[in-house]
């Protein structure tokens, strides 16, 4: 009888590290591999002969480093992010170029709106007074996605 307990709760230890590649979150791993040095631990005290301590000590040596690689491998393939941030941006590329460019309003601006220069539409935000529509506005500033205007006075 002792046999069969130490070798359920070995090889529940190993069943529970493996089902950590399709359940991920560590919990599974850690009480996986706390059966697994249970049941060793466990066949060396409560068996009179050692030679199953031995066994499953071994079977370790060689499932665990396994287990180990394969988890890596697959946390690398399909729970890691491959593309790159370098280039990327959240603004419009082209905003930059309407810097000090005059405008209409298209809604009223308090202090958020939308604006027209030219033949496009750009959410924009007014420095320091609501504006209506209908009015001709300015660039005055570019940051990032932000577009700030100003009324043009005559």
């Amino acid at each position: 009888m002792n046999t069969f307990v130490v070798l359920l709760v070995y090889i529940v230890g190993i069943g529970l590290m493996f089902s950590e590649l399709l359940l991920p979150g560590v919990v599974m791993g850690v009480i996986g591999a706390c059966c697994v040095v249970a049941g060793i631990a466990m066949a060396f005290a409560l068996l009179e002969d050692p030679v199953l301590g031995w066994v499953l000590t071994g079977v370790s040596v060689v499932v665990v480093p396994v287990f180990v690689i394969v988890w890596i491998k697959f946390i690398e393939r399909y729970f890691s992010i491959r593309g790159s941030e370098k280039a990327f941006t959240s603004s419009d590329a082209g905003i930059g170029g309407l810097l000090e460019q005059e405008g209409v309003t298209l809604t009223a601006l308090r202090p958020a709106g939308m604006a027209r220069f030219g033949d496009r539409r750009v959410d924009v935000v007014a420095m320091g007074e609501m504006i209506q529509k209908g009015i001709r506005v300015k660039v005055v500033e570019v940051k990032g996605n932000r577009v700030v205007v100003r009324r043009v006075t005559a």
